[in-house]
């Protein structure tokens, strides 16, 4: 598991724990989308592809922190993870293009080796 990814599911991991003590409806319905959203871009994050929450994860967010119903640790970790998962893939280091031997092709007029108006035999062997 690469370093982001395990990010990633920290953040969950705590945003999972923290939503077992929620005992409001509002608030829990909140956490849920919240969840869904970020086990949605969990794959994206674990391949290294960059993505961007969703508008409804984000307002959830939003309602919860602007609520006091989120802690402060936690609303900076889950914007800590919304940003990861943002940025393209830069702790990996980027592999240099591989080149491929290659054989140029002889224009048409010069890939026969007979000269011009001479037959072909077949041999049989």
């Amino acid at each position: 598991m690469r370093h982001e990814e395990e990010r990633f599911a920290a953040a969950v991991e705590q945003l999972k724990t923290f939503s077992a003590a929620i005992t409001d409806n509002e608030a829990r319905a909140d956490l849920a989308v919240i969840l869904t959203g970020f086990e949605t871009m969990r794959p994206y994050v674990g391949v290294g592809l960059r993505v961007c929450a969703s508008d409804q994860t984000l307002e959830a967010m939003d309602r919860l922190h602007q609520g006091g119903k989120l802690p402060q640790h936690l609303w900076n970790t889950l914007m800590s993870a919304v940003d990861l998962a943002r940025k393209s893939d830069l702790a990996s280091p980027k592999q240099e293009a591989v080149l491929k031997p290659c054989r140029r092709d002889a224009p048409r007029h010069l890939r026969s080796s007979l000269p011009l108006g001479a037959n072909r035999v077949k041999r049989f062997a």
